[in-house]
């Protein structure tokens, strides 16, 4: 099959969910003989392949509003214009425009909802009402509608209840090594974020609770700043405590060393799709505490004992609470880590996912 990726940065490692999702999907689909292109940003990407992934790098005004829109046209326009068998659509934004190759260009149009962006703080009103009518066109203007969520899949159904839409996880890598601990961080010394450094992230309230727990460990808050503002009030709420670390963005073999060595992986996030930082973490078997939302409840869920600690989204009590005790309870974190890693490694298989994708294009077409 000649499939078209539209809707990331790049294939380049650190610049968020969707990208890693395309870049794990679309190598497996080269190495099993399809042929891929990525459409992606020119700010993030120059070059022109990947591991055998063909990559157009979209000329695009960067800012907050302007950038996807130009790069969603152009990108679209062009794919229109060639035979590829799947255009596939990540993400609510690029959704927009859905209705160009479904309805002009007769194209078959798959559409993955990685989340339901227009909940995100950072956008305003018109953002927020312009992501709505994303929401609809990922249904109305697809073949088909994958959910990388069993939640948003859910909310899909019920809402759109005579749409295809089926049910495809992110996932996460097993390579089962042994990662040496940094020379500045020893293993099982520090709780640890990864991810970008958003408001919906809620990387504040983190740090805020941390600041009340009496600890010796350390808390790394590690990702790229996409908002400069936000990250200020991170480092101004962190400045009288020499025990939380801003690494910045971490990739590479150095990612995989502060990963799997922490004590604690932390999510407090307010929204999210399928965090695939909290699945990378799991399979390294380091435990996590999530605040209760459904697509990081689903996660961490068993019967009849959760694999994880959750807390709720604004209660800094119960997440300083969850710090503070899980410092006195070594066994119990390594005991749930190890069975969340277990969990994590039965669902959430990028080989599998791939297949699923293909059989999915297969109903699409």
């Amino acid at each position: 099959m000649k499939i078209a990726m539209i809707g990331l940065r790049g294939l380049g490692d650190g610049l968020g969910g969707i990208e890693k999702a395309v870049r794990e999907i679309s190598t497996r689909m080269v190495s099993d003989g399809h042929n891929v292109t990525c459409y992606c940003k020119d700010l993030y990407s120059k070059e022109d392949s990947y591991r055998g992934i063909s990559l157009i790098n979209v000329k695009t005004w960067h800012g907050k509003y302007l950038e996807t829109l130009i790069y969603s046209i152009r990108a679209i326009l062009h794919a229109c214009k060639s035979d590829y068998d799947i255009i596939h659509i990540h993400a609510l934004a690029s959704s927009c425009l859905a209705w160009i190759p479904k309805y002009i260009f007769k194209k078959n149009v798959v559409i993955t909802v990685h989340g339901l962006d227009w909940q995100r703080a950072k956008w305003g009103l018109l953002a927020r009402q312009i992501l709505k009518i994303g929401e609809w066109s990922s249904v109305k203007f697809s073949s088909l509608t994958l959910c990388v969520s069993q939640s948003l899949t859910m909310y899909y159904r019920m809402k759109y209840v005579k749409s295809k839409v089926k049910y495809i996880p992110n996932g996460c890598d097993f390579d089962n090594k042994n990662y040496k601990a940094l020379d500045e961080y020893e293993k099982d010394s520090y709780f640890l974020f990864m991810g970008r450094l958003v408001p919906e992230k809620g990387v504040h309230n983190l740090i805020k609770a941390f600041n009340n727990t009496q600890t010796d460990k350390k808390l790394i808050i590690a990702g790229p700043a996409f908002d400069k503002k936000y990250e200020e009030q991170l480092h101004l709420l962190a400045k009288e405590n020499s025990n939380i670390h801003f690494p910045g963005s971490v990739t590479g073999e150095h990612k995989l060393r502060l990963l799997s060595n922490a004590y604690m992986f932390i999510l407090p996030s307010e929204i999210e799709g399928l965090p695939i930082a909290l699945l990378e973490a799991a399979s390294y078997g380091v435990c996590t505490a999530v605040s209760d939302i459904p697509t990081c409840e689903e996660v961490i869920s068993n019967r009849p004992i959760p694999c994880g600690f959750k807390f709720s989204l604004q209660n800094l009590d119960e997440l300083k609470t969850i710090l503070q005790r899980s410092v006195a309870a070594t066994p119990v974190v390594k005991a749930l880590g190890q069975k969340l890693k277990k969990q994590v490694n039965e669902n959430y298989n990028w080989d599998l996912i791939a297949r699923e994708s293909l059989e999915a294009y297969k109903l699409a077409v």
